[in-house]
């Protein structure tokens, strides 16, 4: 039987493997790519599985699910542009993935893992556009001139994509220190939005349940508990 091991134990281990300058960095990046892939499983798991969910969400809290689809996206947004930003912001270092191949000793891992950031790098411009002139920044010409350059595409397949593309970094360095990958699809939560989505789909029915009681007469006795949540 398998144990969990502790974000501790995890990060010793990445720098017992790696060095502490790049096992270090490595373990931040696999924390932050790990917990983006959490949201990114949730944000599908609410909205982009079943027309069923949208309804059920719909029917039970739709503006607080507008507000957390719009901050959960934008958050995504914001933590794949903070991730492939460049290694300097105005002369202070920044936790990201171009940053890993100035501590490999490895040249042809160093080669291959510049290769694949240099895709990874084209392929998340949108993620970049969106932060600077969206979300971080309230962009002036966007905003009122019609004739400003206007943000770059995004959908859900293109932020996949490239979450996809960004954990092949982190496979990258696992294979080779430790012979090992992870799978995105494993980096999934029973406890996260699929758990609620049970619980509004168990409160659903027993409202509709309610509903029936009251207009036969058939009451519960805590069906008149007006105590406060």
């Amino acid at each position: 039987m398998g144990t969990t091991k502790s974000a501790e134990e995890v990060k010793r281990e990445h720098i017992d493997a790696m060095g502490f300058e790049l096992g270090s960095l490595f373990n931040l990046l696999y924390n932050e790519i790990i917990w983006l892939h959490y949201k990114w499983s949730d944000f599908e798991e609410l909205y982009g599985t079943k027309e069923s969910r949208i309804n059920l969400i719909n029917q039970s809290a739709p503006f607080f699910f507008f507000i957390v689809q719009k901050v959960l996206w934008e958050n995504i947004l914001l933590g794949i542009a903070r991730i492939t930003d460049p290694v300097k912001s105005r002369g202070k270092r920044n936790i990201t993935i171009q940053a890993l191949p100035d501590f490999l000793n490895d040249e042809k891992l160093k080669a291959k893992l510049k290769l694949l950031i240099s895709e990874i790098i084209e392929k998340t411009k949108f993620s970049r556009d969106w932060r600077n002139r969206r979300i971080s920044h309230y962009d002036f010409d966007l905003s009122i001139n019609k004739e400003a350059l206007p943000l770059e595409v995004v959908n859900r397949l293109l932020i996949k994509k490239s979450l996809e593309l960004i954990l092949e970094v982190i496979n990258l360095l696992l294979s080779h220190y430790f012979k090992s990958t992870l799978l995105a699809k494993t980096i999934k939560t029973q406890t996260g939005s699929l758990a609620l989505l049970h619980v509004l789909r168990d409160g659903q029915k027993e409202r509709e349940n309610y509903i029936k009681r009251i207009r036969t007469g058939q009451f519960y006795i805590d069906d008149n508990d007006s105590n406060e949540i």
